[in-house]
């Protein structure tokens, strides 16, 4: 019984192992083309195929070969070795020089452990024959299995120039095309022919231009020409000058060279450029520009006027040998372009702690365009609409400081806007020095001009009265400061107000010593007469006494 029971336990032990060396043992292939993970691919003919092949086992070495084949052929053989690694991966390329042509073609990728375990994986690749393009030499839009270009059509007429009515043989010859060849002219004129040498009469004169066209078996063609000169058998025709056309400068700036040519625009029946005579007729503001005829063929223009803008009608004029004219006319327009304003030389300036700076910058512009100043530094904002600069330098400020003021155009735009701007600047040194009253050396550069107005009368009934002091500082005569006193002063028989007098620094002129003496000589008189009063007073008391 226990031998049986062991028996069955062998037995089961015995599957159980091979099972499991079956699972230790495994083997797995993977392969597919990369563009499309897929086991199948169509190619162009000279494309390449890109594919990827991964090998997992648990037992090495093992047996790992990538072939390609054409039918049963093998047209390239990608590996054919053993394996030593566990988990193999690998990309391969299949290249226009492994296949042979168009056709299908397989890959087979095979595995082998040798112990009994074999995989592999089959790809399919099919390669598509190449299109080869219509050929269409001459661009006609039909393909040409013999193609035979046209190299050259010559068209040809005798004779090609004569009086009215003009009899005309032309003649046509076609260079290549595929025979039969059919041909057709046009006489310009509104004639037309299918023969290849036709004949033609030309009624009216005139130039006219005839066309040949020659066409081919397969539908091409190409075409020549000949001109045609039909003179009028009586009476001279005018020459023709029309279609010149207008042209413009920009203001300050010299046109080209042969500017118009005016043969473009002329034509006659009888005569050729040459034989025309061409004249300026008439400039309708040669002041602005003036145009001159050049080789009796071109018209050139000068330089415009400086600055100037505006435009000038120009008559030109055509004649024949037979005195027969036309005339055309075209204008000249000079474009204005915005100048740059031009700030006028500003110098260096010098200003006093505690008085009023002021100074006024210059500027003009060609184009009369609105103006706008602005400057560089922190000690003052200049108006911008005016170019004022105004005001008091303080203790903080003592020193030299290099200013630019600048000014631009608006030429009609918002200042926050430039593109269309032009500006000009000047750059001056501002000396800021210490306050009036400071060392010698700064009343040494000083001068005052002291203007006071005539003692008048203040209308209280005594004989003072009143009158204005104006005291005007400069240093290196530019004005600093103002100071304006209203002072009290004594009447004289000289009668109220009038004249003004002009003392510079500390000196008096002669009117003004004058009017002193006077106020002392009244002063002196007033107290001696007070002094005998005095004494008068006095007698007539001690008398009373006694």
């Amino acid at each position: 019984m226990n031998f049986k029971m062991n028996k069955q336990i062998l037995i089961i032990l015995s599957v159980m192992l091979l099972l499991g060396s079956a699972v230790l043992a495994a083997l797995n292939l993977t392969a597919y083309w990369t563009e499309n993970d897929s086991i199948s691919l169509m190619i162009i003919e000279g494309e390449d195929a890109e594919f990827f092949v991964h090998v997992f086992t648990t037992i090495i070495p093992v047996e790992y070969s990538v072939k390609l084949y054409s039918g049963n052929n093998v047209v390239y053989t990608f590996e054919d070795r053993t394996v030593n690694g566990y988990d193999f991966w690998n990309y391969y390329t299949v290249t226009d020089s492994m296949y042979n042509g168009d056709g299908t073609y397989t890959l087979e990728v095979i595995a082998d452990d040798n112990r009994g375990s074999i995989r592999s994986e089959v790809l399919t690749l099919i390669v598509e024959e190449v299109e080869e393009e219509c050929s269409d030499a001459d661009n006609d839009g039909i393909c040409d299995e013999d193609e035979v270009p046209f190299t050259n059509v010559i068209a040809n007429a005798n004779p090609s120039s004569g009086v009215e009515p003009l009899n005309v043989a032309f003649t046509c010859n076609a260079q290549g095309g595929n025979t039969p060849l059919t041909y057709r002219w046009t006489f310009g004129d509104g004639g037309t022919s299918q023969s290849q040498n036709p004949s033609h009469t030309y009624i009216n004169d005139g130039y006219y231009t005839a066309t040949c066209t020659a066409y081919d078996s397969d539908n091409d063609f190409r075409s020549g020409q000949v001109s045609i000169n039909v003179i009028n058998g009586g009476v001279n025709q005018a020459p023709i000058l029309e279609g010149v056309p207008d042209k413009s400068v920009n203001e300050d700036t010299t046109p080209v060279s042969n500017w118009v040519d005016l043969w473009q625009y002329a034509s006659d029946n009888e005569d050729t450029d040459y034989e025309l005579t061409f004249l300026i007729q008439s400039q309708s503001n040669s002041a602005l520009i003036s145009c001159n005829l050049i080789s009796d063929r071109y018209v050139d223009c000068n330089t415009p006027a400086l600055n100037g803008n505006g435009y000038s009608e120009v008559i030109v004029k055509v004649t024949d040998t037979d005195g027969a004219f036309d005339t055309d006319s075209f204008r000249v327009t000079v474009t204005s372009i915005n100048d740059a304003p031009v700030i006028e030389d500003i110098g260096d300036q010098t200003a006093r702690v505690g008085s009023v700076f002021r100074l006024d910058i210059d500027a003009s512009d060609v184009d009369n365009n609105d103006l706008y100043f602005f400057d560089d530094t922190s000690l003052f904002v200049i108006d911008r609409l005016t170019g004022e600069i105004e005001f008091t330098p303080t203790t903080s400020n003592v020193g030299e400081h290099q200013i630019e003021i600048c000014v631009r155009d608006l030429d009609d735009a918002l200042p926050e806007f430039w593109e269309d701007t032009h500006e000009d600047c000047d750059t001056f040194e501002l000396t800021v020095r210490s306050r009036i009253g400071g060392t010698d050396e700064d009343e040494e550069e000083l001068r005052t001009e002291i203007t006071r107005t005539r003692c008048v009368d203040d209308g209280d009934g005594n004989r003072f009265g009143t009158y204005t002091e104006i005291t005007r500082t400069f240093e290196d005569d530019r004005f600093i400061r103002e100071d304006v006193n209203e002072r009290s002063c004594l009447l004289t028989d000289r009668g109220e107000g009038g004249f003004i007098v002009n003392v510079s620094g500390r000196e008096n002129n002669e009117e003004e010593k004058q009017d002193l003496f006077i106020v002392f000589i009244t002063a002196l008189v007033f107290v001696v007469v007070m002094l005998l009063l005095i004494v008068l007073i006095h007698r007539l008391f001690t008398r009373k006494r006694a």
